[in-house]
């Protein structure tokens, strides 16, 4: 796949930059019917219940002639999580809402690359975002 291969030389590139990347965190089960998930939360495992929403906010950035845009995120199965509502905001942000459905375990994906604004160029890098989620 395109986005795995390209993922290795961005994580190379943010290393000789000197940002660091967090490892990924992990959350046990939510009780409130609903959970949140952000930039920070890349990498993450969580539970769920059916009924419950799972929302995704993901912030994009501007600068340098270029926007840094989040695709909508999608889940690898809908059977599990099913899109309700889904956004792209300014300065390349995005939300999107899931519906716990059925039992199981799905990931969530969106990519961020680089869209320039006239006559700048951008970097073909892009990142991923994942998440796991399990329906109980």
């Amino acid at each position: 796949m395109r986005v795995k291969a390209l993922a290795v030389p961005f994580a190379v590139g943010m290393a000789l930059t000197g940002v660091a990347l967090a490892a990924p965190a992990s959350y046990a089960d939510t009780t409130a019917g609903a959970i949140t998930l952000s930039d920070t939360d890349n990498g993450t495992a969580v539970s769920v219940h059916a009924g419950d929403t799972v929302t995704v906010q993901l912030t994009g950035s501007t600068g340098n002639g270029m926007t840094w845009t989040w695709s909508t995120p999608t889940a690898s199965s809908s059977d599990v999580l099913t899109l309700t509502n889904s956004a792209s905001l300014g300065g390349g942000s995005v939300t999107a809402t899931f519906q716990a459905n059925a039992t199981g375990t799905t990931d969530i994906t969106s990519v961020k690359g680089c869209v320039p604004d006239p006559g700048h160029f951008c970097s073909h890098l892009l990142q991923q975002w994942k998440a796991t989620v399990t329906v109980n």
